[in-house]
């Protein structure tokens, strides 16, 4: 019983994690053009060309959350959920495990070009580009 009860107190924990973050997300961001062609999930594509496809995709949500899943077995975990906020092409990311523990926050200069999306850290300038899943 103590188990499950501690269970309990880490999901309300990330609960209250997740609408903090969607607490901090203005309005505006939600009718910027890059958020709204963010929408949707998106997997990450292998910088090589003989690599399988990544086992992991992301979702952005209209209310400004985000999720990172990881698929092992045929079945897909969740990896990492938070929030981002957009402006002028930058977004901003703040994400945590599903525990509520380690935030982290990252800016990124994004880039849509139909189904690519490519996201550069600002800080350490590296380059993920993703592909959108059908």
């Amino acid at each position: 019983m103590l188990h499950t009860i501690k269970n309990l107190s880490l999901c309300a924990m990330f609960a209250i994690v997740v609408m903090a973050f969607a607490a901090c997300s203005s309005d505006d961001d939600r009718d910027n053009p890059v958020v709204q062609q963010l929408i949707g999930s998106w997997q990450q594509i292998n910088n090589c060309n003989s690599c399988e496809q990544s086992n992991t995709y992301e979702t952005w949500y209209k209310d400004l959350t985000w999720d990172k899943h990881a698929i092992v077995d045929g079945n897909a975990e969740l990896v990492r959920k938070g929030d981002f906020g957009c402006k002028d092409n930058t977004l901003h990311l703040r994400s945590t495990c599903p525990k509520g523990r380690d935030l982290v926050e990252m800016d990124f200069k994004v880039e849509i070009n139909g189904d690519v999306l490519t996201l550069t850290n600002l800080k350490t300038k590296a380059t993920i580009k993703y592909k959108r899943r059908k």
